[in-house]
């Protein structure tokens, strides 16, 4: 019974000993010319394996050992290890591990349910009617076979243990190996976290123990369930809490379940209400009730703090006080971004930023429509539309309907139809939508009332170069034009194209009152011409 329990669990842990090496697997295969009638062809050794050294070589789930043409281990081995030694842990398929030399001779008989190279070369083993230990690279035992169980940590430190008595060492290199502690204990168990303790039982009970043999926690838990950094979920007589690695109470072991952490500290404790079925609540590690467990779901959002919650298959949204925000009226939630523009590292130029927490989609409990809710202020837009987009922290909004945008203010009225692919705003002018339309044209729009600035379409709308200049043009036929950053146009539509200025242009003749904001570059029947424009829409000739 103990070999048909362990050995799959075993195999599965230990099914991937194999190094990373030169191996080639091949499917061709032809006749050799000593092949008898009833011996399978040999497969072709592949020229790059040929280099004069052996080399690992596996076809059709079998590998071996070749030397340019010739095979030193046949081809029979579904693994072998990829270093070839006097000592290498092969499994055949009969799925038993056992040991091979150079001649592929056997070291050590295919005895062993699972082979498995760990802490400076030492090999973890499972021998059939025996148990685990650990042998050195040449098979000299180190830690005899008699364990039931076996645990591996990162650290070389290697858990042996089985019920009434456990060996931990630390591996010091292929041969020796430091005793950390052995004990009596009824039953010891891998911590289930990732911290270097280890579960220990003892009258039934259990407790959390230190490498040094240190109970941290008292055998007094019916089970510790999960260990988080500095506090620990365990279970009392079927009641769940959690306390801390100094054995103090975190929130009291009177509930059914709980899970977690998440963020910040918040535990969900769950109430069995019928058999496998659980109703949830919230729960600080003050031991705080913030949410009664009254919910089919409780999830914290993934942005920011802010509870969705589930009740009779309604959505609603919590703070972390426990203080509804969104009613238990939708068919689901979900955060929405909205992005504001910060200044870093002391420029004066704004970096974006997406911040959640301020709106919220609220879907419909009939269809899949989306309305637009906003922390502190209500429901803006009820479940009608497709999509949303916050173009500002306070508006617009872009809104989908039937695939088409429509823009809106930050009170959510309507200030165009739905007639455009796309509304954008671009943090340098803050003032102007960019607005595409079907068809393939462009529209510049205010953010105060939605109106088109001018009543032309563009091919483009582009900025100028790459500063952070709030001017920029518009293209009709291939031909550019320059806009102030309130969207007036002020030249005409004749450049070739228009740029951020490369170099300082030093020109007599401008006025006082005036700025050059932008270059152009114009080639006509008259010739090539530089030229700079300034915030009016004046041009000077000057030489590039």
């Amino acid at each position: 019974m103990f070999n048909r329990i362990i050995c799959p669990l075993f195999l599965l842990l230990f099914l991937s000993f194999v190094a990373v090496a030169q191996i080639e697997f091949d499917n061709t295969m032809v006749a050799t010319e000593e092949a008898g009638k009833d011996e399978p062809a040999k497969p072709v050794i592949p020229a790059r394996l040929k280099t004069g050294k052996p080399q690992l070589f596996c076809f059709q789930g079998k590998c071996g050992y070749v030397l340019n043409d010739s095979f030193l281990i046949p081809l029979q081995y579904m693994e072998l290890e990829a270093e070839y030694s006097d000592f290498m842990v092969a499994r055949r398929p009969d799925m038993w591990y056992g040991v091979i030399n150079k001649k592929g001779e056997i070291v050590l008989p295919f005895d062993y349910w699972g082979m498995k190279r760990v802490a400076a070369g030492t090999i973890l083993a499972g021998l059939k009617g025996q148990g685990y230990g650990l042998l050195n690279p040449q098979g000299k035992v180190l830690v005899p076979l008699e364990y039931k169980y076996e645990h591996y940590y990162n650290d070389s430190v290697m858990v042996f243990h089985k019920p009434g008595k456990q060996k931990i060492i630390k591996v010091l290199d292929a041969d020796h190996f430091q005793v950390i502690m052995e004990g009596t204990f009824e039953d010891i168990g891998k911590e289930p976290g990732s911290s270097p303790m280890f579960t220990v039982q003892q009258n039934g009970l259990w407790g959390l123990m230190d490498y040094n043999k240190r109970l941290i926690l008292p055998c007094v838990y019916t089970k510790i369930q999960q260990v988080n950094n500095n506090q620990i979920i365990a279970e009392i007589d079927g009641k769940w809490g959690v306390v801390s690695l100094q054995d103090k109470v975190l929130i009291p072991f009177e509930h059914g379940k709980v899970t977690g952490p998440l963020r910040y500290g918040y535990y969900k404790t769950g109430k069995e209400h019928a058999p496998g079925k659980w109703f949830w609540g919230l729960t600080d590690t003050t031991g705080q009730t913030i949410l009664p467990p009254e919910y089919e779901s409780v999830e914290q959002a993934y942005h920011c703090d802010f509870f969705k919650i589930n009740k009779a298959g309604k959505v609603g949204l919590t703070d972390a006080s426990g203080k509804l925000q969104i009613p238990l009226q939708f068919g689901e939630i979900y955060e929405q971004k909205h992005t504001v523009y910060v200044e870093k590292n002391n420029f004066s130029n704004l970096v974006s930023e997406d911040t959640y927490g301020l709106y919220f989609k609220i879907k419909s409990l009939d269809n899949d429509q989306l309305g637009l809710w906003k922390i502190g202020k209500g429901e803006l837009l009820k479940p009608a539309y497709e999509w949303f987009e916050i173009l500002q922290t306070n508006g617009p909004f872009a809104v989908t309907q039937n695939s088409k945008k429509a823009l809106f203010n930050g009170d959510a009225k309507q200030l165009t139809g739905f007639d455009y692919t796309f509304l954008h705003l671009d943090r340098r002018r803050p003032n102007l939508v960019k607005a595409g339309l079907p068809d393939q044209k462009y529209q510049l729009l205010r953010v105060s009332d939605g109106k088109p600035v001018d009543a032309e379409f563009y091919d483009e709308i582009l900025p100028i170069g790459t500063t952070e200049s709030a001017y920029f043009m518009t293209k009709k036929d291939r031909l550019a034009a320059l806009h102030q950053p309130d969207g007036r146009r002020i030249t005409p539509h004749k450049y070739t194209t228009i740029h951020s200025c490369t170099e300082e242009v030093t020109l007599a003749e401008l006025p006082r009152d005036r700025v050059i904001v932008a270059c152009a570059y114009l080639a006509n029947n008259s010739g090539v011409f530089f030229l700079a424009i300034d915030d009016a829409g004046g041009e000077y000739v000057y030489k590039h």
